[in-house]
């Protein structure tokens, strides 16, 4: 029953999901870069998949198995990232913002390698928001879903990213010594809306990503 309804939501909407870390290069063979690897957007992809055909994976950079039967995009700096939504975004679509997104830049890309023997300070300054950005073309029938990683403070920063990015639905998941996400199999997260906190147990990512879609489709129906 289930699987008909989801069907016939899905039919008329665009799935966007983000998947793996941006980079932000320093010099020619150097980047900003994060420890992300594309697992879990890659699996909510999948999951989606199971009950529409109309899946973009926009990936940056990772170390997983890209999905076969889903439109796959590379997108490796932030702006990049952003650029690639922005163009496959409708106004009717579903977007998942699952990618580990670097917060920092640095302020002057080196045209040519910088020497070893030379001691540096690089001079940082924050990214493109992503969401924060695209909030300001959201429509009626857009669904933003968000990612939130703290090593604390973690629900109430993932409440706080969810009214300022004007996001439906956030997931929030924790970084502590039982519980580091990167490159894992396993994860535990929370679904946190408007309305209500959710926590899950640790569990593979893959049955978060099938938890995910079911109460994406719920929110939605």
């Amino acid at each position: 029953m289930f699987y008909l309804k989801a069907k016939k939501i899905l039919k008329q909407k665009k799935i966007i999901v983000t998947a793996g870390g941006t980079i932000q290069p320093i010099d020619p063979v150097r980047f900003i870069g994060n420890f992300s690897s594309g697992k879990m957007g890659v699996a909510i992809a999948k999951e989606f998949r199971k009950y529409t055909k109309n899946v973009i994976l926009i990936y940056g950079n990772i170390s997983t198995k890209l999905p076969y039967n889903t439109v796959n995009i590379k997108a490796i700096t932030v702006n990049d990232m952003y650029f690639a939504i922005k163009k496959h975004l409708t106004d009717n679509s579903i977007l998942i913002m699952s990618a580990a997104v670097s917060d920092f830049k640095v302020k002057k890309f080196s045209k040519t390698k910088i020497k070893k023997n030379k001691t540096i300070s690089l001079s940082l300054v924050p990214t493109l928001d992503i969401l924060k950005t695209l909030s300001k073309y959201k429509k009626p029938n857009n669904f933003f879903v968000g990612f939130a990683v703290e090593s604390k403070n973690l629900i109430k920063n993932a409440k706080k990213k969810l009214v300022e990015k004007k996001l439906d639905m956030i997931v929030a998941n924790p970084i502590t010594l039982e519980n580091y996400p990167f490159g894992s199999d396993y994860n535990q997260v929370y679904f946190i809306t408007m309305e209500k906190v959710e926590k899950l147990p640790r569990m593979r990512k893959g049955k978060i990503a099938k938890l995910l879609v079911k109460e994406i489709i719920n929110e939605i129906m």
